[in-house]
């Protein structure tokens, strides 16, 4: 159960972004609060709720749960005398309510999706990765060793980052920065593995790609 419910939790929020108007910002005079969560990271509801088949009975439901969870969130942030720790560990805990409602709705088949969903996610987001290291490879002449070791830092950190996100003990806030610490990690050791030539060769292609998207900004 505690498996499914890891795998349904990024579905379920998701979908509950369907039925909210405003964007999810950070109330102010709370430090340590995430700020506005950008679009691109969030995922379509309405495309989760069309993958998943959702009867009109699960899209009611999953509108008056995502008004509760609402209503507890504005709640929440009334509590002006708690610590920043103590707001984000009660937020972690609607959140985590809100998945268990949702995992009730689900039939057996869509949890099953939900598993087969985050499988091809994973196969994706690998074959892009390798793909890029691909094209670095030629672009800054990376030998067969630094492959390999890239390769491997690359999957300690996504080891690693699985296991923040499935402890218990942490809330969302509290996850967010560890794993902001071992992807930044993971770049300074990238940088070990890397030629000085090489480096200067990638900090090149950085700026030729600042240049472009700054350029096709001002064609827009």
């Amino acid at each position: 159960m505690k498996k499914i419910l890891l795998l349904v939790l990024g579905i379920s929020i998701g979908v509950s972004a369907a039925f909210s108007q405003e964007p999810c910002k950070m109330k102010k005079g709370r430090p340590g609060q995430r700020g506005e969560m950008k679009g691109k990271h969030r995922p379509n509801p309405q495309q989760l709720m069309h993958d998943l088949q959702f009867t009109p009975e699960q899209r009611s439901a999953a509108k008056a749960i995502h008004e509760e969870q609402k209503k507890k969130m504005d709640e929440l942030s009334l509590q002006q005398n708690i610590t920043v720790k103590e707001f984000n560990d009660k937020k972690t805990a609607i959140r985590k309510a809100q998945v268990e409602q949702f995992n009730k709705l689900l039939t057996k088949e869509q949890k099953e999706k939900t598993i087969a969903m985050k499988a091809e996610k994973a196969s994706k987001r690998d074959a892009l990765k390798n793909e890029k290291l691909e094209r670095l490879k030629t672009k800054i002449g990376l030998t067969e060793k630094q492959v390999a070791q890239i390769k491997e830092l690359n999957q300690n950190s996504t080891s690693q980052v699985e296991k923040i996100k499935n402890n218990d003990q942490f809330n969302d806030q509290e996850k967010h920065m560890k794993i902001k610490a071992i992807v930044e990690k993971n770049k300074a050791a990238r940088k070990d593995i890397f030629t000085p030539a090489q480096q200067k060769q990638i900090e090149a292609l950085k700026e030729n790609k600042g240049n472009h998207q700054r350029e096709a900004k001002i064609k827009k």
